[in-house]
């Protein structure tokens, strides 16, 4: 059986290219779909249906409070499911999904929802559907938890198509490690913790020309000191 998560929080609406503005997750949906699914494309149709059904209560909430609001964005990294959900691909070809799944794309034709493709390295509810030893979790924890040194930029991770190519691409090679945006310990000390939270492009080159990740080669250099 399958998994479903999903990472909310409130902000800006994201803009491409542009380094998500994080807002401290204010809820975050982990649960196991009461169907078994017969392809990964209908596992993330449901989960998309279960995360649409949380967000329509705090649609509804934030209306009630006075804040109006534009079709919230939701950031899914399987092209079937957008393309379902959008209209994009033929929708009689999964008519052996279930059923209620398919309230996603109602919520999506009546413009309360805009589901876009994004890469998975970039979608931070990866991490609530997945097994993880001790230190990934206190790695990630101020990324899920409200802490001082909570990170404040996510990002853009580049999508697979600009890793092609064997001489030059736009995204200037592959870089080990996920996209993540740079933290420290609640020990670390304030100024450094400031720059932590300073936006790294993962794919900038050093005066060398070799491809680097700048926060995580500035994340073991903190951990050393310790």
């Amino acid at each position: 059986r399958s998994r479903a998560s999903g990472y909310f929080f409130l902000g800006s609406i994201p803009k491409d290219d542009e380094p998500i503005k994080l807002n401290g997750a204010f809820h975050n949906l982990c649960t196991i779909l009461p169907f078994v699914a017969a392809s990964a494309a209908e596992a993330e149709l449901g989960a998309l249906f279960l995360n649409m059904k949380e967000a329509k209560i705090f649609r509804l909430t934030l209306e009630e409070l006075g804040h109006p609001q534009p079709p919230t964005p939701i950031h899914c990294d399987n092209k079937t499911t957008t393309g379902i959900v959008n209209g994009t691909v033929k929708r009689h070809r999964a008519r052996s999904m279930e059923m209620r799944y398919f309230y996603a794309c109602d919520q999506v034709d009546n413009g309360h929802f805009k589901v876009l493709w994004y890469p998975g390295l970039e979608n931070l509810a990866d991490y609530l559907s997945k097994h993880h030893d001790a230190k990934h979790h206190q790695r990630v924890r101020a990324i899920y938890l409200h802490c001082n040194n909570s990170p404040r930029l996510l990002p853009r991770a580049k999508a697979p198509r600009d890793l092609r190519g064997c001489v030059e691409n736009s995204a200037g090679g592959y870089v080990r490690g996920r996209p993540l945006p740079s933290f420290l310990s609640t020990t670390a000390r304030p100024h450094e913790a400031a720059r932590a939270n300073e936006y790294h492009d993962p794919t900038a080159n050093d005066d060398n020309g070799r491809v680097q990740a700048s926060h995580l080669l500035y994340r073991r250099k903190l951990y050393a000191r310790h």
